[in-house]
């Protein structure tokens, strides 16, 4: 039986340019999926896919100084 989800649809250009527009803002991603109707869930899996760990630690680091 084949796996439910694609992750090559999670690296999809729109999957990578809402987490990258998100990496850009200065909204908390509960607060940018609210605004652009996305499920935190589901961007949560966008992002353990599209980026490192250590990416969301250095935009804290930097929207916090």
């Amino acid at each position: 039986m084949a796996p439910r989800r694609s992750w090559t649809k999670a690296k999809s250009l729109y999957r990578s340019l809402q987490v990258a527009s998100w990496l850009g803002s200065n909204l908390s991603a509960q607060e940018f999926c609210r605004q652009r109707h996305l499920s935190i869930n589901t961007f949560d899996l966008w992002m353990d896919h599209l980026v490192s760990s250590e990416d969301p630690r250095k935009r804290a680091l930097a929207l916090a100084e």
